[in-house]
């Protein structure tokens, strides 16, 4: 079983001492139930421990955009999007879930003990920092783009990379996927549609393939 990267390099018994020193606690949510409102403060440090969410931002004209959809052992909060002035960022329950809370402060000022485990921990946090500005640089330059061709190709050529040619999976659904790129489903459906007559895509469900042109 995986688990979640603020714990790499961890055993489970070590996870579970560490616990003992930050201030954590499990909730769990319905579909549909706000997980967490981000504040100002650098409160919370979350872990998706079952289930999926999403987090999207809201500004001052009651505008709503996806930032990103959570699945299990994904991490979120406060730490990486910090609120801008104007704007409020909300993480929402997709479906029934459970979410890990661990307290930024215990995270930054760790107990007397100074442990390694807490550096590691703490070195995690930072290369996930790290992850998620990359992955918010990847969604500007998504968005940037004139039209739904142009963001659709943009984000397969990016999740395609890896794939070598070969069938990959876009981790999302359609619906999510519209959200994704800030495009009516409808229309995303359509432009599918005709890359796929013209042989630019093949796709089916989540799944897609770059064809050579």
């Amino acid at each position: 079983m995986g688990q979640a990267k603020i714990f790499d390099g961890m055993t489970e018994t070590e996870r579970n001492s560490i616990f003992e020193c930050f201030s954590v606690n499990t909730r769990r949510f319905l579909a549909g139930e706000r997980i967490l409102t981000y504040s100002e403060q650098l409160n919370n440090v979350c872990v998706v421990l079952s289930g999926s969410a999403h987090v999207y931002s809201i500004d001052e004209d009651g505008n709503s955009s996806v930032i990103e959809f959570l699945r299990k052992n994904d991490v979120f909060g406060e730490v990486f999007h910090f609120p801008l002035k104007g704007m409020e960022y909300i993480a929402e329950a997709d479906e029934d879930c459970e979410i890990m809370f661990i307290s930024y402060e215990h995270i930054i000022h760790p107990c007397s003990k100074a442990c390694m485990k807490h550096t590691l921990l703490i070195n995690n946090l930072f290369a996930l920092t790290a992850e998620k500005l990359q992955t918010l640089e990847l969604r500007i330059n998504i968005l940037a783009q004139k039209n739904v061709r142009q963001k659709l190709l943009a984000f397969l050529d990016y999740a395609g990379r890896s794939a070598k040619g070969e069938k990959f999976s876009a981790g999302m659904s359609i619906t999510e996927l519209a959200a994704y790129l800030n495009v009516d489903r409808s229309s995303l459906m359509r432009e599918m549609k005709r890359m796929k007559d013209e042989g630019i895509i093949w796709s089916e469900g989540r799944w897609f393939k770059l064809l050579e042109q």
